[in-house]
This record gives C-alpha cells, sequence and structure tokens, in this order.
C-alpha cells in the first residue's frame, strides 16, 4: 500500500469511528505523486466516496510528479466522480520518478471514434493551481482544529 492509500485509509477510518452521521464532515487536502502505481487513483476514489458518505469534504488535490499529464488525470478522476469544481495544485518542484511507467499518459491520451478525448475534463491548464498558496488559503479558511 502506497504513502498515499495509507494516509487516506488512515483520515477515512479515523473519520468514520468519530463521525456520526449528523456531524461535519471532516476536511482533507490530499498530496500526490499521481502516475507511478494505482494507490493514488483509488485514494482520489475512496476519498470522493467518503465525500459523498458525508464523512469528508476534499477541499484541493495537489500533486507532486513531474509528469505533463498527472494533473491532466486527476482532474478526469474529480470530474467523473462529479466533483468537477475540486481544486486541483501542481507543484513548480515536482519529483522525478524514472523507474516506473506513468499511467496517465495513456489514460489522458485515449480518444473517442470522433478523435476528442474520451474521458470529460473540467479544468484548462491556468486552473492549475501552486500548491503552498493554495493549501495555505485552504487552510486559512477552514475552522480550528
Amino acid at each position: 500500500m502506497g504513502a498515499a492509500s495509507a494516509a487516506l485509509l488512515f483520515v477515512t477510518s479515523v473519520a468514520c469511528a468519530s463521525n456520526p452521521s449528523k456531524a461535519r464532515p471532516v476536511p482533507v487536502i490530499l498530496e500526490t505523486d499521481m502516475g507511478n502505481d494505482i494507490d493514488d487513483a483509488l485514494a482520489v476514489d475512496l476519498m470522493f466516496k467518503a465525500q459523498d458518505e458525508g464523512l469528508l469534504k476534499v477541499l484541493a488535490i495537489g500533486n507532486h510528479k513531474k509528469s505533463e499529464t498527472a494533473s491532466d488525470f486527476i482532474d478526469i478522476l474529480c470530474t467523473f466522480n462529479g466533483y468537477p469544481r475540486t481544486p486541483i495544485a501542481k507543484s513548480s518542484t515536482p519529483v522525478a520518478n524514472n523507474q516506473a511507467r506513468d499511467y496517465t499518459v495513456a489514460v489522458c491520451g485515449m480518444k473517442d471514434a470522433s478523435g476528442a478525448p474520451l474521458y470529460k475534463r473540467s479544468k484548462k491548464p491556468s486552473d492549475i493551481l501552486e500548491p503552498v498558496s493554495l493549501f495555505r488559503k485552504k487552510l486559512a479558511k477552514a475552522a480550528d482544529h
């Protein structure tokens, strides 16, 4: 299990155990290295399922993987799960992983019969923000604790 999956599993477990159905959802910011293994995509899906159940409130998703398509793939996941307005950030100093293939390239490159992208996106490149300023803004708006 990757770090992103383990962290989200922990947060979801805590939220489920301590968040009765009428309680306020636990706010979450996910930082990921989407693309070299599937744990991050699974973490995003689980996070949105927990949001559907009222357990979590996704504030933002950040990406620190050096990839031309990872943030686009995150946008596809947000849009597919019904949360196209989820803010996405991309690090200006991303981490390279040359040891593993980047599956986001293949998914983002898929086309339908007319040649249009197979999976709907909601964001333009200019909508992808810088992580530190986005996360600070989201945390400043959040309630204490």
